[in-house]
């Protein structure tokens, strides 16, 4: 009896000294690495207190053994890891592995297999170069993955197979050359796609079809120069896309028709020569609107922005070359609050502009070659009764007259200096008018010619025959029916238009601009590459006689019933020898 009494106590000190060990050994810590309970926000930005080790920047070849099988955030971030083996096998409560910035060359050497538990994947800054089909199947619960910034120039139809919670994928800055939507078919729940910075050749129609639930898309530094109008069927709950950094030359408006929710819109740094008319349209729910950083941008013509009645901020700044925004091209936009014009070419807003936003809160100007000599343009918009904000108005200076270089514009206006002028005589913009253009025959042209002044400018162009082109008054010319149609076609923007470009259309072209204060003009020389054409008019309907020595040329220029107008010129060509 007495043995078992004392086997008794042996038994408890002995249990109570196991479960002591077992208790050290499940808070073991690798050395260097410290170890403590850190908050951890879920992808959803649920707070929990999370168990955690962290071991980054220790210059580790391998994951430390021992680590605690409670551990829940492992962070290994800058070590020189190049493999998984087993060390990772009893970790089965993880729900976040930052082995970013290490050595790994394929996804196989992660040693995923054993991690059911875990949430986020960071893979960033390694030197994987392909993803193989069924290669992450075990991580089913995870809803982050960061693989960007690798060498992945292949992935597999069926490489994200088994990742049907995940919601965040980041694949941007690696090598892809293409976007196969059989990757996305094992992606259900994909909330946020990052896949721009990849050399893709461009788009497809379809692309995107089977990520149903998508709310955010980048697209930045892609080299892309054309949207397929296709490109986005399927992403009807898409709300923000990014076209950053890319080679676009017009805005892809059929394609973004395919996007009824979409809230916010990148298109910066992109070579847009002219936002359009219609470009932005019927965007119901659209609140943010980025066109910035375009080296050639020139104008924003009429209509360009149309019915945006959730749009509260507009940014069009950083376009060196934007010296044109007609007086018409915004129609619709009832809840814009912010409009950032800076840093452009601008001289002068037409007053239409800013009344075509009647809860404006707030507006930059700075950094623009500001005209302030047409104070009843500037006036209603910035005098002392006005509650709209502009934006650095210390540096928001007048650019001319001479008399007021050096002033800000808020002084001129609240003061309404004497030294202002109320006139405001127009003035063409010289970044949108080329001295001299190139055009090959049988090509159709149009000559731009923007201006701004108060009242609204009107126009007309003189060709190099001396005829006067209006709206309202156009040159002839025959076609092979022998009626007579329109060879130029003007705008009422300005803008001049010839259909058909044949070789004697070549010369200097001059825009006037006038309204009741002045006029301005600018002139091009037109020069016509003629070295493929071919008229195959014959020379009765060309109305056109030439005199066999080649020294007269008679133009038939108008025909009527009993009567024809003539022109013609002399030239001193040499004479023929018989």
């Amino acid at each position: 009896m007495k043995r078992t009494a004392i086997s008794t106590p042996l038994l408890s000190i002995c249990l109570v000294l196991i479960t002591s060990c077992c208790s050290l050994a499940s808070s073991f810590c690798p050395s260097q690495c410290v170890c403590e309970t850190r908050p951890w926000y879920t992808p959803q930005s649920v707070y929990h207190q999370a168990k955690t080790v962290d071991c980054n920047e220790l210059h580790l070849n391998n994951i430390p053994r021992n680590i605690s099988s409670d551990t829940q955030v492992l962070l290994l971030q800058s070590n020189n890891i190049s493999v998984v083996t087993t060390e990772l096998r009893t970790l089965v409560n993880l729900t976040e592995l930052d082995l970013s910035q290490n050595h790994f060359t394929q996804i196989q050497d992660v040693g995923l297999g054993n991690l059911t538990q875990l949430v986020t994947l960071y893979l960033e800054e390694n030197q994987i170069s392909n993803l193989p089909d069924f290669s992450m199947k075990d991580l089913v619960s995870l809803e982050e993955l960061y693989i960007n910034h690798n060498q992945i120039s292949l992935i597999g139809p069926h490489a994200f197979f088994g990742l049907g919670n995940l919601l965040r994928l980041h694949l941007n800055s690696n090598k892809l050359m293409a976007i196969d939507s059989q990757w996305f078919e094992s992606l259900p729940n994909l909330e946020i796609l990052m896949i721009g910075e990849n050399p893709i050749h461009g788009l497809e129609d379809m692309n995107f079809h089977p990520l149903s639930k998508l709310h955010s898309l980048v697209l930045a530094g892609m080299g892309l120069r054309k949207i397929p109008s296709g490109a986005f069927q399927g992403l009807e709950y898409l709300e923000s896309l990014s076209f950053f950094d890319n080679k676009l030359t017009e805005v892809p408006r059929d394609a973004l028709r395919a996007l009824p929710n979409l809230k916010f819109l990148d298109l910066n740094k992109n070579p847009i020569i002219y936002v359009q008319a219609g470009d932005f349209q019927n965007f119901a729910h659209l609140e943010e609107l980025s066109v910035n950083n375009m080296e050639e941008l020139l104008a924003v013509e009429k209509h360009a922005f149309s019915n945006l009645p959730q749009l509260a901020k507009l940014e069009v700044y950083n376009n060196p070359r934007l010296s044109y925004i007609d007086r018409d091209a915004f129609r619709g936009m009832s809840s814009l609050r912010t409009l950032l014009f800076h840093n452009n070419d601008l001289t002068l807003l037409p007053h239409e502009v800013l009344a075509s936003f009647p809860n404006l809160d707030e507006i930059s100007l700075y950094s623009n070659p500001l005209r302030c000599d047409c104070l009843p343009t500037w006036g209603p918009v910035f005098g002392n009764q006005s509650s709209l904000k502009l934006l650095e108005t210390k540096i928001t200076m007048c650019a001319s007259p001479p008399n007021l270089v050096g002033h800000s514009l808020q002084e001129v206006v609240s003061n309404n200096w004497d030294m202002a002028s109320n006139t405001c005589l127009p003035v063409i913009s010289l970044t949108s008018f080329l001295p001299k253009l190139n055009v090959t025959a049988g090509q159709p042209l149009t000559l731009n010619c923007h201006a701004v002044g108060d009242p609204v400018p009107q126009f007309y162009w003189v060709t190099p025959m001396g005829d006067k082109i209006t709206l309202e008054v156009v040159s002839p010319a025959l076609n092979e029916g022998n009626t007579v149609s329109k060879k130029h076609r003007m705008q009422d923007q300005g803008s001049l238009e010839i259909l058909h470009v044949e070789p004697e259309d070549a010369g200097l072209y001059t825009c006037v601009a006038w309204n009741t204060e002045g006029a301005d003009t600018r002139s091009v020389s037109v020069i016509v590459d003629a070295s493929n054409w071919h008229d195959d008019r014959q020379k009765s309907n060309q109305q056109r006689v030439r005199n066999t020595t080649g020294a007269l040329v008679i133009f038939a220029k108008v025909i009527h019933a009993q009567s024809v107008v003539l022109e013609w010129k002399v030239y001193n060509y040499p004479c023929l020898q018989s």
